[in-house]
């Protein structure tokens, strides 16, 4: 969890919520409630279908870092078979996703394909999981994320398979 100006943010499964610091009740403006389906939200953008984050093992595994109104947060487990973690942005009033970055870009419309696309060579494109919080530099207006390892049988799967096993810089904002 982390706490801004009376806020505690933290997350839980495949939410994020956030508490008054005093009382404990929920934000009201911050998603439905207090806590706000953020995972969902971006797999919604590739697939309306899907029902839940977690029933396609999309779940948070760090805690959320916080600068300039900004929730930053990654999800996913490299052991499984999920197409990329993702980096979130999340407005921290509404709980709305400002941005996010998959760590495994699946197409051309991925941010990152151009770099990491010829990368993965054959088989599958899993993996890539965030386990650690994330690290704020404000000078250089980078947020850091350290990426796992890639997922599969590597023999079915050559090439240098960015952004995996990797620290991601990206821009704060």
């Amino acid at each position: 969890m982390v706490y801004d100006e009376g806020v505690i943010y933290t997350a839980a499964g495949s939410f994020m919520f956030a508490l008054d610091a005093e009382t404990g009740e929920p934000l009201e403006s911050f998603g439905e409630g207090g806590q706000a389906p953020v995972i969902l939200d971006v797999l919604h953008q590739r697939d309306p279908t899907i029902e839940t984050a977690i029933s396609v093992g999309y779940w948070f595994t760090t805690a959320p870092q916080i600068h300039n109104d900004v929730i930053y947060i990654g999800t996913t487990r490299s052991e499984s078979h999920i197409a990329g973690g993702y980096v979130l942005a999340i407005d921290d009033q509404t709980g709305e996703v400002l941005w996010h970055f998959n760590t495994i870009p699946q197409d051309e419309n991925d941010q990152g394909w151009e770099i990491a696309g010829p990368t993965w060579v054959g088989g599958e494109r899993n993996g890539g999981g965030i386990w650690e919080t994330p690290s704020i530099d404000p000078e250089l207006g980078m947020v850091y994320f350290a990426v796992g390892n890639p997922f599969g049988d590597s023999t079915k799967r050559d090439g240098m398979n960015l952004f995996t096993d990797s620290l991601i810089a990206l821009y704060l904002g």
